[in-house]
């Protein structure tokens, strides 16, 4: 807290900048970079809308997804409109981005912790990486197709889990829900961020999936639950401590929360029940209930569950050695309850994914419908399957093919697709592909029959 005479001076350089230069203030409004915007997530990112939507939500939380946004705080604090500073850093952008501030000092790009873009890039290294990559491309420091590439190059490279989780939620609104929350928690990191992730997903539903399902959906009303952006051991050096964070993000509030390590035969060796009373939970509170230290050379389990009020329940489990030698390594994780693909590895996955989906989200009685999509992998794939369920997981109608190329289009198995003999009710058209490298969940489309 600051002492009286500090404060005031803080408050009069407060409104000395604030004199100096008018504050933008991020519009919720629909951006302009809306559409480009969405085009890159679906057509080079490959997500579907409800990831796409999660995105989108995050990015318009961010920066108004604006790309030459420059965090407000250092507007005032540099006397610089986002225009003003974008321009100063172009003309320097061959010195690391050298420019003067308002009030006539020199600093740089690459040495300024300010968030700037439609992701507020802020540490060191990734504005540098930033500046190369505008500099590569010989363009703006704001360039719009620059900056997505940009984020696309960090998922691939640094984010991969991020990138895979993204990839597999269902087109669903508990996709888009959870895709938010995912992204806030795992790549964007804000402030306070199991609260905002939360609320990121619910706008999620009230926002971008609104307009691009065209389906009006209260957080309420869906069945999301998921372990969002956690992180797990895999290896810990013998007498280490470790602290693995992480949130569970749901809907309904969530009941209880629990994280263990357990030996080879399922014994817990430190655990720790936490009850979050609302509809987020930090896994990092049961951090000092989690003797990693005291852990014999081994091998383990790290296992993390969560249950809501509802019953719903999520959880992970995933093997972890303890050695003498090495260093300490960690991995992020998701998993939700409706069986969306959960990446756990430690290194990057496989392009595993499906592009020009149709699948239905609703139909009258006895009506036929056409499924389309290619799935595609860059190794070849070992076999789809396709198949109708109701919603309890009971197999209506299903067909695997096996393969060994690249890529496959699912309409090839439309026929054993019987949309035309269901009942009327609620039911789930899912695709599963299995490559060489991973088994992933490609569509998980749940529908009405009228």
């Amino acid at each position: 807290m600051l002492k009286r005479k500090h404060a005031k001076r803080f408050i009069a350089f407060a409104l000395a900048a604030c004199m100096a230069v008018t504050v933008p203030v991020i519009s919720l409004a629909a951006s302009s970079n809306e559409p480009a915007v969405y085009g890159y997530l679906t057509r080079n990112m490959h997500l579907n809308r409800a990831a796409s939507c999660g995105v989108m939500t995050n990015l318009q939380a961010e920066s108004g997804m604006k790309s030459d946004n420059l965090e407000n705080l250092y507007n005032v604090r540099f006397g610089l409109t986002d225009r003003q500073y974008t321009d100063r850093v172009n003309k320097g952008i061959h010195q690391n981005g050298k420019y003067k501030t308002g009030y006539g000092s020199t600093r740089y790009f690459t040495k300024d912790y300010c968030g700037y873009g439609i992701c507020q890039w802020t540490s060191l290294g990734r504005r540098q990486n930033l500046l190369k990559k505008a500099l590569a491309r010989n363009v703006s420091i704001d360039n719009l197709p620059m900056q997505l590439e940009f984020l696309y190059d960090e998922l691939k490279g640094s984010y991969p889990q991020v990138l895979a989780t993204l990839q597999g939620v269902p087109d669903t609104a508990e996709g888009a829900y959870l895709a938010a929350a995912h992204f806030c928690a795992a790549f964007e990191v804000p402030a306070n961020t199991t609260r905002t992730a939360g609320k990121r997903a619910e706008k999620a539903l009230s926002g971008y999936w609104k307009t691009y399902s065209n389906q009006s959906v209260k957080a309420k009303n869906i069945s999301a639950l998921g372990l969002c952006g956690y992180a797990y051991p895999v290896q810990v050096k013998k007498g280490s401590k470790l602290t693995c964070g992480g949130h569970v993000i749901g809907n309904s509030r969530i009941k209880s929360l629990s994280v263990k390590i357990l030996d080879k035969s399922g014994k817990a060796l430190s655990s720790k029940t936490m009850l979050p009373g609302s509809t987020v939970g930090r896994l990092s509170t049961a951090g000092s209930y989690m003797h990693f230290e005291k852990l014999a050379a081994g091998s383990y389990i790290y296992m993390v569950s969560a249950t809501d009020v509802k019953g719903r329940t999520v959880s992970a489990k995933h093997a972890f050695t303890v050695a003498a030698g090495g260093s300490t390594k960690t991995a992020r994780g998701f998993s939700c309850r409706n069986g969306a693909s959960e990446y756990a590895g430690a290194s990057a996955p496989s392009a595993l994914r499906i592009t020009g989906v149709k699948a239905p989200t609703s139909l009258n009685q006895g009506k036929k419908f056409t499924i389309k999509g290619t799935v595609r992998s860059n190794v070849r794939l070992k076999k789809v399957t396709v198949g109708i369920y109701t919603t309890d997981g009971t197999k209506k109608y299903q067909a695997t093919k096996k393969l060994k190329k690249k890529t496959y289009s699912i309409k090839n198995l439309r026929k054993k697709m019987k949309f035309n003999k269901l009942a009327k009710g609620t039911y789930v058209f899912k695709v599963t592909a299995v490559d060489k490298k991973q088994t992933k969940v490609l569509v998980n489309q749940q529908f009405t029959v009228r």
